[in-house]
């Protein structure tokens, strides 16, 4: 309810309740209840914002910086369709616009927006890009060819190679081998 349709409903309630003395301490403890109620709602609504910002660190982003962007609601399918194996972050992006105070719009590369996913992020799923100076991370590589929305990176050289009659394995692949039965004993 308004405020002005608050007050001139109480003054024609007031009016109405000027000759009856019940009606009129009936009409003050309705006020008094409501402010009482209405304090309250105040009061725990301050207390909840003090428990909720008890430890939340405001973010200190800025036009031009590198952030990671979180990979939380983003659809990221390689076909393995283990999410749980994804990396929780992706990127790094840079900032290209401060839309307001904790929305960020992001320089997203072209197969992402391909897929249809939106250039400005909240805050709350962005984190600062802090660059690894002991090499733990590999680069990422730079796209080479984009075609229908897929990247596709030129190979150099195949570094490692090994030949089986039956098949070829790679790198970090499994060979598979049948050996007799006589060295299968412990």
């Amino acid at each position: 309810m308004s405020t002005m349709v608050y007050i001139l409903r109480r003054y024609q309630l007031e009016t109405l309740a000027s000759n009856n003395p019940t009606a009129k301490s009936f009409l003050d403890t309705i006020y008094d209840t409501t402010q009482f109620a209405y304090d309250r709602i105040v009061s725990q609504n301050e207390k909840m914002a003090e428990y909720a910002n008890k430890h939340r660190i405001p973010h200190t982003f800025s036009v031009n910086d590198q952030v990671w962007l979180s990979t939380k609601n983003l659809s990221i399918e390689d076909g393995s369709g283990m999410r749980k194996l994804h990396p929780k972050f992706c990127g790094p992006f840079k900032i290209v616009e401060k839309i307001n105070d904790v929305t960020f719009r992001l320089d997203i590369s072209y197969p992402m927006k391909a897929r249809g996913i939106h250039d400005a992020f909240h805050c709350s799923l962005l984190k600062p890009f802090v660059p690894d100076h002991f090499g733990r991370y590999d680069e990422p590589l730079p796209p080479v060819n984009i075609q229908d929305g897929i990247e596709e990176y030129e190979v150099e050289a195949i570094l490692e190679r090994q030949e089986n009659k039956r098949e070829t394995t790679l790198p970090g692949e499994v060979q598979r081998t049948r050996r007799p039965r006589e060295h299968l004993k412990n």
